[in-house]
């Protein structure tokens, strides 16, 4: 289980790193930073307890080799790192006041016991809220999907009743095994709070998610088969629901609740089995997309001229058909009109797809344009769960939702 979670690696690895180019070995060290622009955060944090924007982070970092190079010429000798930072942050700029000197490795143990669960030893709720926006602003800054899987042992408050909460701690302790040994290093896993769990999965795609879950739903009846606990024996199962970023939401809010809906499907569909969130695939749409929806590129005055038709409308983006051939990779500046709250947003897209379709009646070339929206900060998201809620209505049955193939998610 990875200590300081970043897209360079663990803080164990990270450690590592350290330790060698303190011994002069900086091989390693040089060739992370360089293949991955995203390390000098965490890196710093470790060596400082500071936490810097990754673009601070990296001026800092270059900052603080050069002082290393003064110090060695200075003294005659080789300065470490470590040594080298303390002086930096301290009295060069006055970032630490009253620096205390702790052996790393005692460090990490304390600081993973704020950051974990006690009972299951997985992260605990305040790791996986900061985990869960990190990991939203990575998958917005890049591009990417991630999956977050909700799980919730069945039936567990009987578990407590009949056989106590010792027997209960042992399921948790259990099933948190299970979880563990089915997870990257690149995962989160938490206890979310009594006997439900939350996995993040990074750059997972819904199939995968499925996967993953579904080989933890299995291995935990197997495991309780194997070993008993309680009793009589107890057979335990447990239920999942999956949300997908951006599919299902583009909130960390949204993501929990889409995960939970998920999941509250598998508990009222007969428990021990793993649900897809899949809302939009069963609400109909109720924008009339044509008459609410501006596209234009930035910096332009023609605000009220409609210069496309739109074909399709999801929360993810849309499909225009245009005479305006919008390069790919164009930025797009998108006007929506809400009618249901007499509002209008400003949302921001990306070409990402132009196809020529033919020619018109006037003998002008058509073009079908696909655009991505945009969500780089929160209030961009918030906008599209706005928009997300007025483009789709819950279905008028809640109970008439029907069952997805997996391999029509990924």
């Amino acid at each position: 289980m990875p200590v300081l979670p970043s897209k360079g690696g663990s803080g164990q690895q990270l450690l590592q790193l350290l330790e060698d180019a303190s011994r002069g070995d900086e091989k390693a060290l040089r060739k992370l930073l360089a293949a991955d622009p995203e390390s000098h955060a965490p890196l710093l944090r470790l060596l400082t307890q500071l936490d810097y924007t990754e673009a601070e982070a990296k001026e800092h970092w270059s900052g603080l080799l050069a002082h290393r190079a003064l110090l060695s010429e200075k003294l005659n000798r080789d300065v470490s790192l470590q040594v080298a930072a303390l002086d930096y942050f301290q009295n060069v700029k006055n970032e630490i006041r009253l620096p205390k000197i702790l052996e790393m490795s005692t460090f990490l143990a304390t600081e993973r016991s704020a950051i974990t669960d006690g009972l299951t030893g997985l992260y605990n709720r305040q790791f996986f809220d900061a985990s869960l926006r990190r990991e939203l602003k990575r998958a917005r800054r890049y591009g990417l999907a991630f999956s977050l899987v909700m799980m919730d042992v069945d039936d567990f408050k009987r578990v407590n009743d009949v056989h106590g909460h010792v027997v209960g701690d042992e399921a948790l302790h259990m099933t948190s095994d299970v979880i563990r040994a089915s997870i990257r290093e690149i995962d989160v896993a938490c206890r979310y709070g009594g006997e439900e769990f939350a996995i993040i999965l990074p750059e997972t795609s819904r199939a995968g998610a499925f996967i993953v879950s579904e080989r933890i739903r299995l291995d935990v009846g197997e495991i309780f088969n194997m070993r008993p606990v309680g009793d009589p024996r107890i057979d335990l199962s447990v239920s999942g629901g999956i949300a997908i970023y951006p599919t299902d939401s583009n909130s960390a809010e949204g993501l929990v609740r889409m995960a939970d809906k998920a999941l509250y499907r598998s508990k009222h569909d007969g428990k021990n089995q793993i649900t897809l969130h899949a809302d939009e695939k069963r609400r109909s749409p109720r924008l009339d997309a044509r008459n609410v929806l501006v596209f234009r590129e930035p910096n332009t005055d023609d605000r009220g001229e409609l210069r496309s038709e739109t074909r399709n409308l999801s929360r993810n983006g849309a499909l225009l058909e245009t005479r305006q051939p919008f390069r790919v990779g164009t930025e797009l500046e998108i006007d929506i009109h809400l009618p249901q709250n007499e509002s209008s947003i400003v949302l921001r897209g990306r070409v990402v797809r132009l196809e020529e379709t033919g020619t018109d009646a006037d003998e002008h070339t058509r073009y079908q344009v696909g655009v991505a929206f945009l969500a780089e900060t929160d209030e961009e998201a918030r906008k599209l769960e706005g928009l997300a809620s007025e483009i789709y209505r819950p279905p008028e049955d809640p109970e008439e939702v029907s069952s997805m193939d997996v391999d029509n998610q990924s």
